[in-house]
């Protein structure tokens, strides 16, 4: 299992020049129908903007990085960071599917089911047996169950909201013990437990991390969300982190959320909804507001893009108080929205094809930061992409273990 400490704080190395050499793209969303700065002045929109709907498609599905072979007249500097870019990738080995033992089902969603196998498996077969279990944001308590079958320990999850926990309870059978708390509060972990978070969000991952290393225990962590931090930069934990400047602001970090993976119908209605955001965008700007690229949305659940521009401006209207929109009026911003999201959709894809090394050099830097506190540390993707993007987990040995 163990990665060697040179190994990784090699890649956090690689991976924090090129974060700083594309310092500008990372940072530079594209909000307006039009090519950035930083885009033309490297040669690349031209290539962009000849894209068939076909070839970006391709790219949005698989990423930029695995799809530029498949791509003709790339502009040198796009086709070495797209190399860069999916070297560090490729560095991440993908867990081997050990065991096809039944996992308990029951409240379990069917695309969540392999990643609990595989992470159980993943405990039992690379990690010491631990004293007890400990899961943080356990949700029903699916995690905690199977690991307390698995391990054979005493096993109890960490929630913050008491009615799952009480949910939790009740499907446990007596297998597993859930409370109701904070973890920024601090958790109760001792020497020798297994801290685990699938899917611990943003802060959360990081706090797991910072207080299992206190306590000397192990660690079984699957990143998500990192752009969920209590402040408005989430600073780097390891000291070499802190020395290479790898802290990231929030706004940076949901980057890295913008997924390649999410294939098929999943794709298509995220493209759809982006596209319906813009077109909002603009039909609000119409009506004589000001409205900053992401203040679209307020009064508009998320899920309500996919039902169309008129249920979103409906909304959106009725939240500001504004008389509702026309027929003429929808149809217009229809149209326009899906002309100018052409654009800014092409123009995106560079800046897109770095938020897998952003979510890379935190996970890095997680890694680093145990190795640094006496840990043996191993950093791979728990499932193939097609199952969930969000799969880079993180095992870490407790020293002296």
């Amino acid at each position: 299992m163990q990665e060697t400490a040179s190994s990784l704080r090699r890649r956090l190395e690689l991976a924090a020049e090129l974060r700083r050499e594309y310092h500008d793209v990372i940072e530079g969303r594209v909000v307006e129908p039009r090519f950035p700065e930083w885009c033309e002045r490297r040669g690349w929109s031209q290539f962009l903007l000849g894209l068939g709907d076909e070839q970006v498609a391709l790219i949005e599905q698989v990423g930029l990085p695995h799809a530029v072979e498949k791509l003709r007249a790339v502009p040198e500097e796009l086709a070495w960071l797209c190399g860069r870019v999916r070297s560090l990738i490729e560095q991440v080995p993908l867990a081997p599917l050990l065991s096809s033992e039944p996992l308990e089902t029951c409240h379990v969603a069917q695309r969540k089911r392999p990643q609990i196998r595989a992470l159980v498996e993943l405990c039992r077969r690379e990690l010491p047996r631990p004293r007890r279990v400990v899961d943080v944001g356990a949700g029903l308590g699916h995690v905690t169950r199977a690991l307390a079958d698995a391990l054979g320990v005493e096993a109890f999850g960490v929630e913050l909201l008491a009615s799952r926990a009480s949910r939790a309870q009740a499907l446990s059978g007596g297998r597993a013990s859930f409370v109701v708390a904070d973890a920024s509060s601090g958790l109760p972990v001792e020497p020798g437990d297994l801290v685990v978070g699938l899917h611990a969000c943003g802060g959360l991952g990081d706090t797991l991390l910072t207080q299992a290393a206190a306590a000397n225990a192990h660690v079984a962590l699957v990143s998500c969300c990192l752009q969920k931090v209590a402040g408005e930069v989430r600073p780097a934990l390891s000291r070499q982190g802190r020395a290479l400047g790898v802290e990231c602001s929030r706004r940076t970090l949901g980057l890295s959320n913008v997924s390649s993976a999410d294939a098929g119908e999943t794709m298509v209605r995220i493209i759809q909804s982006r596209a319906v955001r813009h077109a909002l965008r603009r039909a609000l700007e119409a009506r004589g507001l000001d409205v900053p690229a992401g203040e679209e949305t307020r009064g508009v659940h998320r899920r309500q893009f996919r039902r169309g521009l008129a249920t979103a401006l409906g909304l959106a209207l009725g939240h500001r108080g504004l008389p509702p929109a026309t027929a003429a009026e929808v149809a217009h911003f229809e149209q326009l929205g899906r002309q100018e999201y052409g654009v800014i959709r092409r123009a995106s894809l560079p800046r897109s094809a770095l938020g897998r090394l952003l979510e890379l050099l935190v996970a890095l830097d997680r890694a680093v930061f145990l190795e640094e506190r006496g840990h043996r540390t191993a950093l791979l993707a728990l499932v193939a992409s097609q199952v969930t993007p969000r799969n880079l987990t993180l095992l870490a040995c407790a020293g002296g273990s």
